[in-house]
């Protein structure tokens, strides 16, 4: 995928001047050989995105009357693109969860998916002394770069 971006028309001349000069073929070209230049080593980072996060809490009381609680377990799943793009509907994303007594936490449930957009349904629950079996449903959609 090809992303543009926007500079003055006196860099864009000066781009195509080093391009040219070093016959790189490619304004992507003649910028990487430009940070090449700058350091003996360019180290190059590539790794998945993270399009979200769903995360699991698991909770001791502390003080019930002052709705207080200790967070006891904490686990995330990141879910990135290229996990979603191979997602089919029916697909359930869900973290890590714990057998704690008083929780929250988050599954996502794929609803729609085609080749640019995957729709998911988030479903949150909550179990709380003072929450008794809340549940919260949420659709979102993500864009697949």
């Amino acid at each position: 995928m090809s992303r543009q971006i926007k500079v003055s028309d006196s860099t864009h001349e000066n781009l195509h001047a080093i391009k040219k000069a070093n016959k790189t073929g490619s304004l992507d070209g003649a910028i990487r050989q430009m940070m090449e230049g700058c350091t003996t080593d360019l180290n190059v980072i590539k790794r998945n995105q993270t399009a979200l996060t769903l995360n699991y809490e698991g909770y001791k009381i502390i003080d019930e009357k002052k709705k207080a609680y200790e967070s006891i377990h904490n686990t995330e799943l990141e879910i990135t693109y290229p996990q979603l793009r191979k997602a089919e509907i029916g697909d359930i994303f869900e973290p890590e969860t714990h057998p704690d007594e008083y929780y929250s936490y988050n599954i996502a449930l794929v609803v729609y998916t085609d080749s640019e957009f995957v729709a998911l349904k988030i479903t949150t629950y909550k179990e709380l002394p003072w929450l008794w079996d809340y549940k919260d449903i949420e659709l979102i959609g993500v864009q697949l770069f």
